[in-house]
């Protein structure tokens, strides 16, 4: 939610949003869309959208987030559709399209990476979050941070918790449904994170994780964060304050290491040997970060990064994010 938010928060306000939700979580899409109030006007027909683009239009955001790079006829087919966009609006003074915090990720064969290539040539802003693969020309893209990082809605959150207590006495744990780590190496690590005198807690990070952090956490006798019907907003709120209570976090969720990081905690990157997720996007940018795969014994958390450091990232963040937005600053 907050990556795409994150867009509709740094735009003019006198700028009106245009958004092709499809059948998304009604939820989902208020929570992006809160920024923009009555401004925004949602679209389930990608034909009425794209429509209203072409005639009026104005910067087309192509979503942030993974993009897959697969001979798969449906992710050709939305690389070509994307393309198709980018080059008329190429051609044309009045439209424009941008392409920020993305990352590339599956194999490299060269008819998606290609395509990826002229797309890049295309569009007037196209950032990445991660290193692309060696193929990809520098000259292409510009790196930055995740654009969570310059999330208002989440920096604000985090400080509301500022006259809150101090003390950190949770240890976070937060791991995709798909992803688990073997039970005998969670054990270990919930037996450290007690012997420390701290308190482990799960947390359902996103809704689809919610059935196994809730058995972990009863097998464990540990406490759990669950999502409930109060919508994204409410529950990144709730996550948000247990983050900023805690000493550290394990997980393979990047947004979880994200979040948790800017409230403060130490980042441990703990996975299968095969996802580079946390590392490819984060690595380069929290030194302190831990990572060690589910083969290894998982590591004792380490220092949180510094306030400087979560600063600059944030400044970065916002630096990619303006440059983005740039048609709509000039059109005011």
């Amino acid at each position: 939610m907050v990556l795409r938010r994150v867009p509709i928060e740094y735009r003019p306000r006198s700028v009106p949003v245009h958004a092709y939700v499809g059948r998304m979580d009604p939820s989902y899409t208020q929570g992006v869309l809160e920024p923009a109030g009555s401004d925004a006007c949602t679209y389930e027909s990608y034909g009425s959208w794209l429509s209203n683009w072409v005639k009026g239009g104005g910067l087309l955001l192509l979503a942030p987030g993974p993009q897959l790079l697969s001979t798969h006829p449906q992710s050709l087919l939305h690389q070509v559709s994307s393309l198709a966009l980018a080059d008329f609006s190429k051609r044309s003074r009045t439209h424009f399209v941008a392409k920020v915090g993305r990352s590339l990720v599956g194999d490299s064969h060269h008819i998606p990476l290609a395509l990826e290539r002229m797309l890049a040539r295309r569009t007037l802003t196209y950032g990445l979050r991660s290193e692309p693969p060696r193929t990809f020309p520098a000259n292409y893209f510009r790196m930055a941070p995740d654009l969570a990082y310059a999330s208002g809605f989440v920096q604000e959150a985090l400080r509301s918790q500022v006259d809150g207590p101090y003390e950190r006495p949770t240890i976070a744990l937060s791991f995709r449904q798909d992803n688990l780590p073997p039970v005998a190496a969670l054990k270990a690590l919930i037996n450290l994170i007690y012997s420390e005198g701290h308190d482990p807690v799960f947390i359902a990070q996103v809704r689809s994780d919610n059935s196994a952090m809730a058995t972990l956490a009863h097998r464990f006798g540990a406490s759990s964060l669950l999502w409930s019907e109060e919508g994204h907003t409410s529950h990144l709120q709730k996550v948000l304050a247990v983050y900023s209570s805690s000493t550290a976090i394990y997980t393979n969720r990047l947004h979880a290491a994200i979040f948790a990081s800017m409230a403060g905690a130490a980042v441990v990157s703990w996975t299968s040997h095969e996802d580079r997720k946390i590392e490819s996007c984060l690595g380069r940018y929290l030194p302190n970060m831990a990572v060690a795969s589910y083969e290894e014994e998982a590591p004792r958390w380490g220092q949180q990064s510094s306030p400087a450091v979560l600063q600059d990232l944030c400044t970065q963040a916002t630096a990619a994010m303006t440059a983005a937005l740039l048609p709509l600053q000039e059109s005011e």
